[in-house]
């Protein structure tokens, strides 16, 4: 009996980390790296706490080994840089934890808010150092060449990677703030979503679910107190941009602003759900909606202007109560 038990638990602990193999593997193919928290949150939502734990913890583990595999077989292994490919998964991974530390789905939001701004804080000097260490960029190119096995003979694909690499870095450099909030929120909304989606496959209740309760892209709500601090940081910005302003204040209030006018932009959306769910006037948002964030990938302009449209439909919820009309 006692063989049984311990058979199926093992048994339990191997399914419950297929998930974090894949996600392993997406955050080790560098293209599908931004969505490797989404299986986590899968398995936190559909399995409960501990699977979501082991998960995480397989997870980890495969892009520790990916990372060192790569480095060893590249020939520039050393601490500082397995510190730098090892350390941002280890945090995003924390982040899912501690947001899934709760249960209600109003704290669960609260805690990705406060999630995304911790990691931000903790990554800024790190991001800071890496953006300005050519010795960083350099082995970062190196890695990049490597893994498309150009080998060190392509100078034609060396050069295009140091290219890459250096814009890659300008661009995180004054945005990283509102990539972290965006991953963290893409990946706990699609998560959660499959993992209903799977519940109902199988005809499972969600009050008879061990997962925490999620919250409705709909009901999402940025908090009134945020409203003062965000125009400030968006005159800021305007300052900067008028007076030309560089280096680490340019970044900073770059940062602060695309954070908070994601924040907005995310209430945006949750008004356009919410009125294409609940008001016949507005259902043709559902086709159309998809539609512009197509064409918006396509098309810069309209991509730039949806970036915008979506923060001010947000931030004018503060005074127009969209989702309190009548018939809505």
């Amino acid at each position: 009996m006692e063989s049984k038990n311990r058979t199926i638990f093992q048994n339990q602990i191997l399914i419950d980390s297929v998930p974090g193999l894949v996600s392993g593997v997406l955050y080790l193919s560098y293209i599908l790296s931004f969505a490797f928290l989404i299986p986590i949150q899968y398995a936190f939502s559909a399995k409960g706490r501990k699977p979501g734990l082991i998960t995480a913890a397989t997870a980890f583990a495969i892009i520790v080994f990916g990372q060192l595999g790569r480095m060893v077989s590249s020939g520039i292994a050393s601490f500082g840089l397995i510190a730098s490919a090892v350390l941002p998964p280890a945090l995003f991974l924390a982040s899912m934890i501690f947001i899934n530390g709760a249960v209600q789905a109003k704290r669960q939001s609260r805690r990705l808010l406060l999630a995304a701004i911790l990691l931000s804080l903790i990554s800024a000097p790190f991001v800071y150092l890496a953006v300005t260490d050519q010795a960083v960029l350099e082995s970062l190119a190196s890695m990049a060449v490597a893994s498309f096995g150009g080998g060190s003979m392509s100078e034609t694909l060396n050069a295009n990677a140091r290219l890459a690499v250096q814009a890659a870095a300008e661009t995180i450099a004054s945005a990283f703030s509102a990539f972290i909030l965006w991953i963290l929120a893409v990946s706990y909304w699609f998560g959660n979503r499959y993992a209903s989606q799977m519940r109902m496959r199988r005809k499972a209740s969600l009050e008879t679910s061990p997962s925490q309760t999620a919250l409705a892209l709909a009901d999402i709500r940025v908090p009134v107190t945020l409203l003062w601090p965000t125009l400030i940081v968006w005159a800021s910005l305007f300052a900067v941009i008028v007076t030309k302003t560089s280096g680490v204040i340019a970044a900073a209030v770059t940062n602060a602003a695309l954070f908070l006018g994601s924040l907005y932009a995310m209430q945006g959306i949750a008004i356009l759900t919410h009125l294409a769910n609940y008001s016949r006037i507005f259902f043709f948002i559902k086709v159309l909606l998809p539609l512009l964030f197509l064409v918006s990938v396509l098309n810069p302009t309209v991509g730039t202007i949806i970036l915008i449209a979506l923060p001010v439909l947000g931030i004018t919820e503060v005074w127009f109560p969209y989702r309190n009309l009548k018939g809505a």
